[in-house]
């Protein structure tokens, strides 16, 4: 289980990566500023980007899932 600043760190060092579902990895690149609230702490918003026009969010209820790989 990565925590937010460990993802962030991963993004900022092009060292994240999406398994797709043939396998291939694809790298994951930030695509704007992590987004976070004053009065919800414990939520986030990263937008990102796979590919040449896959965009997506990692969030505080997804960003646990197994597709994502550290490398």
């Amino acid at each position: 289980m990565a925590s937010r600043q460990e993802i962030e760190t991963a993004l900022d060092e092009g060292r994240l990566k999406l398994r797709q579902p043939d396998g291939k990895l694809w790298q994951v690149r930030r695509n704007g500023a992590t987004q976070t609230w004053k009065t919800r702490p414990g939520e986030f918003r990263i937008p990102v980007k796979t590919g040449y026009a896959s965009y997506g969010s990692i969030t505080n209820h997804n960003f646990n899932i197994d597709d994502l790989v550290i490398t």
